[in-house]
């Protein structure tokens, strides 16, 4: 028996096992469930800032997400472009201009670290603004009118 006939009639099994049962997925900070996290969102910032280690560590997990940075590409042969540039080169203007490679560092970091980021963007200014940290309680949006931040 191959490899893949193994792990088709695991998962087969375990699709008959688990059918026609429900299940509901909670993050750790679901209070209205009676989950309550280890530890609040206040002690995970003072523990980051307080703790070179931790922020070291941190900070090391973002680098390894992130990489270098945002990189763009384009197929050599295609040669269009609009006002003398090609798409790759507006690309590569707004992600200067707006500076996605810091957003991008600081997003993977506060992921890394509080498990959230949010960015808003502001298509009629050309930009992208990371949403300070906050703890969560609930999100809701409602698209009915403009946006602002």
């Amino acid at each position: 028996m191959e490899i893949k006939d193994k792990i088709e009639r695991a998962v087969r099994g375990l699709y008959e096992r688990l059918k026609g049962k429900s299940f509901e997925l909670y993050t750790s900070t679901q209070r209205s469930v009676g989950l309550t996290p280890e530890i609040s969102f206040e002690e995970m910032w003072e523990v980051y800032l307080a703790q070179p280690a931790i922020r070291a560590a941190v900070d090391f997990r973002a680098d390894q997400v992130v990489g270098a940075g945002f990189f763009t590409t384009m197929n050599e042969s295609y040669a269009e472009k609009h006002g003398g540039k090609t798409a790759k080169e507006f690309i590569d203007e707004f992600c200067e201009q707006i500076g996605l490679d810091q957003i991008l560092q600081l997003a993977a970091r506060n992921i890394v670290a509080f498990g959230n980021e949010f960015w808003w963007i502001k298509p009629e200014e050309n930009r992208l603004v990371s949403i300070p940290l906050f703890k969560i309680q609930r999100i809701t949006f409602k698209d009915d009118a403009p946006a602002t931040l």
